[in-house]
């Protein structure tokens, strides 16, 4: 098969919304589930996992191929800033993607790490974690991380090993006290490629939070990051750390969203919704793996089919997500993937806190308790509402049923766990994204996936499946 024609097949594929090929989009025709990676489907049928991964590496290679020459833009030189210079914009990708590719490992490196996001995406695109670290000052986030290091092992047996996992927690647990005796002692330095995944706490950053910016006391640890990342780069300036980094769009505070783009270089700013997620998330994310604008103009192209089932198929039994009661207001940054009058495609942003005014009542993201067969609704606490559950929030954003289900952790720490994470489907397509593009000039084309499992069997199995042929 041609590359032209592997092209095609995967642009014909990939259209689901009656848009012509030629319109500049694609639309992402996946079944909701294997577009998400809900209902356990990577832990229940061997090699769906590896199905979904060369389909997005496939998607983005032939994305990628139609950006105009023009388009991929030398990064912008950050500026030094309040005293603190710039951490270097100059792309790695290559270099770290050839790395990861060839099977010798990299290192990963989650601060504020959570649920483990930045090792399950490393996964996912199919690297082999040599080493593994996890930094987290939340004790019930480190909880959850022990049960979903078991979870994750299973399901990726020859990617992650125990000894990897040997000294999860060997860094201090407060990025204010990570110094550069303490990165040496992890073996920063000795050579090994590193990936830095973090989203820095946004509640000073958020319109949802106090809007302190980066002198509140949460957000303010970006400046701990900086540190870090600049003593890794130190340490080992002929392979450098490869990094990306998340948190909300905070284009509203200008001067810390100034100081920032100062340091790291314009963003790529996304929502979920537009890579299936069943849940918004509109985020910035730096990177020194690609050029953000180049980021920016592929992952634009990719467009979130129409037919998706959409939130109602999540719900667990006697629950219903409210109804789509309003269009998207002008200016607002969301994917517009909900329509008046059709199911709801994506909740609201899934916080962390409870009773936030969007999942209040009777608003977008509040849950109906209505048991079947019952004339009454249900109660919780003597209300017939809730918030999304810790199941539907997994579902929502791509995790596996039970994913945050640890041993001793409540429901409510579980919701709290996942509205504080980053959404996995969406990292996934990013990382898809950054690696075509990085390796566009300097490696062959990602070749025809293997036949892991029959399509039709595929197709049963998922209730649907992929729509590749």
């Amino acid at each position: 098969m041609s590359q032209q024609q592997a092209d095609h097949e995967v642009l014909m594929a990939m259209q689901a919304s009656g848009r012509s090929a030629d319109e500049g989009s694609i639309s992402l025709s996946l079944d909701a589930e294997l577009l998400c990676g809900n209902a356990t489907a990577g832990a229940e049928l061997p090699g769906v996992e590896q199905h979904l991964r060369h389909v997005r590496r496939r998607v983005m290679a032939a994305l990628a191929r139609r950006l105009p020459a023009t388009s991929v833009i030398p990064p912008t030189p950050a500026t030094a800033a309040a005293g603190r210079a710039p951490i270097s914009c100059h792309a790695v990708g290559a270099t770290f993607f050839q790395a990861a590719q060839v099977g010798t490992g990299i290192v990963v490196l989650d601060l504020f790490g959570g649920i483990g996001v930045g090792l399950e995406m490393a996964l996912r695109g199919g690297v082999r974690v040599e080493r593994y670290h996890h930094v987290d000052l939340d004790p019930v986030a480190r909880q959850i991380m022990q049960h979903r290091l078991r979870e994750l092992q299973q399901q990726f047996p020859d990617q992650l090993s125990s000894r990897a996992l040997q000294r999860v927690w060997a860094l201090p647990q407060n990025v204010w006290e990570i110094t550069w005796e303490e990165l040496q002692r992890v073996g920063v330095g000795r050579g090994e490629q590193w990936l830095v995944v973090a989203g820095w706490p946004c509640q000073d950053l958020s319109r949802a939070g106090n809007m302190q910016g980066l002198v509140g006391e949460r957000s303010r640890t970006f400046h701990a990051l900086m540190s870090i990342l600049e003593d890794m780069r130190a340490l080992q300036p002929a392979q450098p750390p490869a990094y990306l980094l998340e948190n909300v769009d905070f284009r509203h505070l200008e001067s810390d969203y100034a100081l920032v783009t100062r340091l790291l270089g314009d963003p790529c700013i996304v929502d979920a919704a537009r890579f299936g997620s069943l849940a918004h998330r509109v985020r910035c994310y730096w990177s020194n793996l690609a050029d953000a604008q180049s980021v920016q103009l592929l992952l634009e192209q990719v467009e979130r089919p129409a037919n998706l089932p959409g939130v109602s198929s999540i719900m667990e039994p006697g629950r219903a997500c409210m109804p789509v009661l309003q269009p998207y207001g002008e200016g607002n940054p969301q994917y517009p993937c909900n329509q008046v009058g059709r199911p709801r495609q994506a909740w609201p942003t899934l916080m962390a806190r409870p009773s936030s005014r969007a999942f209040l009542p009777g608003c977008n993201g509040a849950v109906r308790l209505i048991p079947a067969g019952s004339g009454h609704a249900a109660t919780i606490g003597g209300s017939c509402w809730d918030e999304p559950s810790a199941v539907e929030r997994e579902r929502a954003m791509g995790f596996k049923d039970g994913a945050t289900a640890a041993p001793g952790v409540s429901e409510q720490q579980r919701r709290m766990a996942l509205g504080n994470a980053m959404d996995i489907t969406t990292m996934s397509w990013l990382y898809a994204g950054l690696e075509q593009l990085a390796l566009s000039a300097s490696a062959p084309p990602v070749p025809h996936p293997p036949t892991l499992l029959p399509a039709s069997g595929l197709a049963s199995a998922i209730g649907g499946g992929l729509v590749l042929r």
